[in-house]
């Protein structure tokens, strides 16, 4: 009978050390955003008054964000792209903002891209500030959409043109 009481203690103190493990932690957005991500897809689209005008301005997405271009964001808030097709890296900083759901950059566009010749400082920063749309280990989709007002020869007053941003990364 002894025996079988110990084997009854025993059964209920493995029963206990298992059931008490802790859960490893959920990793921050911080975490899971730190390290090497591979743009899959970047499909970037312009609208004026509702229509698609993208083929008239930029023809296809991959001439302004090259796919298979590589962005590596670092803990302190840096990051630096790697693009494949051979063009000079670029580095800038990150940031979160409202409660992690977007995430600011500053830096994104190059100083050759030439947009700060045509956007203000203001139009620049909300160009750069994207909605997380989804962040995982593995996963990364943010979407941006931002109207912009362009200064077109031989129109009298400037036009607006909605900036649409869909970018989907896969980590490395």
């Amino acid at each position: 009978m002894q025996h079988i009481q110990k084997i009854f203690c025993l059964l209920i103190f493995a029963l206990l050390v298992v059931a008490c493990k802790k859960d490893d932690p959920e990793p921050t957005p911080e975490q899971n955003l730190t390290g090497k991500w591979k743009i899959t897809t970047a499909d970037v689209k312009l609208f004026a008054a509702g229509t698609d005008i993208t083929e008239d301005f930029i023809g296809d997405s991959s001439d302004i964000v090259p796919d298979n271009t590589i962005i590596e964001f670092k803990a302190d808030g840096t990051f630096t792209t790697i693009p494949e097709d051979g063009t000079p890296p670029q580095t800038g900083t990150w940031e979160f903002l409202e409660n992690k759901t977007k995430i600011k950059f500053s830096g994104l566009f190059g100083d050759d891209s030439g947009f700060e010749d045509f956007l203000d400082a203001q139009t620049l920063a909300q160009i750069q500030t994207y909605n997380v749309a989804q962040l995982t280990s593995s996963a990364l989709q943010i979407q941006n959409s931002t109207p912009v007002q362009v200064d077109i020869p031989n129109l009298p007053i400037p036009i607006t043109i909605e900036v649409r941003q869909d970018i989907t990364f896969a980590k490395q």
